[in-house]
């Protein structure tokens, strides 16, 4: 695994430096590790909620981040321990959005094997199915109800692909979305019961929720098979409900659009994402009920969803 970083030396030192009392926690992606520090169980169980599906217990990975979460003054603390990042809040859920967005960058920014792209990813028995697009396009709530139905869930915003042989990594967390997205996921699919909000399955902060996948659906698969296809969802307020499938040229295009840090390549990733677009189909769906999820993908790529109802 090759990867940059211009601390190497220095996060290298501080994984044998810790402060007195201190705890570890290490997460890990495609070879290349962030650590963190804490002294407090609040924390810890916010970690583990944000990236249990992540956390490492090797030595030898390639740290590229060191972050400190403690207490001062009253507040709660998240810093980068090279200085680069401080930030402040009054409960440790709020530092969940700002850290995955702080995460999702050192991965993609250290990544030189793989494209990273703003994806979710689902699968099935046939293989896995792509979901690209940019922060409130759909994906995080069309995962979620397909998980809901059965697929495997793997990530709702961050997936890398290897350009030598084109395998998948999934940044797998709990579903974010809207805060009002959580009631409104519990009363179109009809759950008895709602997650349960400050525990593991579902934390929330002023304007955002966060769902554990598994309290969706246990039966998690942490494997991912190959690609199968690619979806561009797109949930609407109108009226409007179809599926279609795009040109190579329209993938292609999209697909850059979701391409973190492409500036990263000589290419720009451009090679990759060109053998997506020519040798997988494409697909554009807009939506606007859940239900319409599951009838659309059934006919166009013979989705099987073990979890729906007859």
């Amino acid at each position: 695994m090759r990867f940059h970083s211009t601390h190497t030396a220095v996060l290298a030192a501080l994984t044998n430096c810790h402060m007195a009392g201190n705890q570890a926690y290490l997460i890990e992606l495609d070879g290349i590790g962030i650590r963190f520090e804490y002294d407090d169980t609040e924390i810890g169980d916010l970690l583990d909620f944000l990236f249990k599906d992540v956390r490492s217990g090797r030595d030898d990975l390639g740290l590229v981040a060191h972050y400190q979460l403690d207490r001062e003054e009253g507040r709660w603390r998240l810093r980068q321990t090279d200085g680069e990042f401080t930030m402040f809040r009054s409960s440790p859920i709020e530092f969940a959005l700002p850290l995955l967005n702080q995460i999702m960058r050192h991965f993609s920014d250290s990544n030189r094997d793989s494209i990273t792209l703003h994806s979710a990813l689902v699968s099935d028995d046939k293989g896995s199915i792509l979901m690209p697009g940019a922060p409130g396009s759909g994906k995080s709530m069309a995962s979620l109800w397909l998980t809901h139905l059965g697929l495997n869930y793997h990530s709702d915003e961050m997936v890398t692909i290897n350009r030598n042989d084109m395998s998948l990594r999934a940044l797998t967390r709990p579903f974010t979305l809207r805060r009002a997205g959580l009631d409104l996921f519990a009363n179109q699919v009809g759950l008895k019961t709602k997650p349960v909000l400050g525990t593991g399955e579902a934390r929330v902060s002023a304007l955002n929720a966060w769902i554990s996948h598994r309290r969706v659906n246990p039966d998690f698969r942490q494997k991912i098979p190959p690609l199968r296809a690619i979806l561009f969802p797109v949930f609407t307020t109108g009226d409007l409900c179809q599926i279609t499938e795009i040109s190579r040229a329209h993938a292609g295009m999209e697909l850059m659009r979701a391409h973190f840090r492409s500036h990263s390549f000589e290419d720009h990733g451009f090679s990759t994402i060109s053998w997506l677009a020519k040798n997988l189909p494409v697909y554009l769906m807009v939506y606007n009920r859940f239900d319409q999820v599951e009838d659309l993908l059934e006919s166009s790529i013979a989705l099987n969803c073990p979890g729906r109802s007859s």
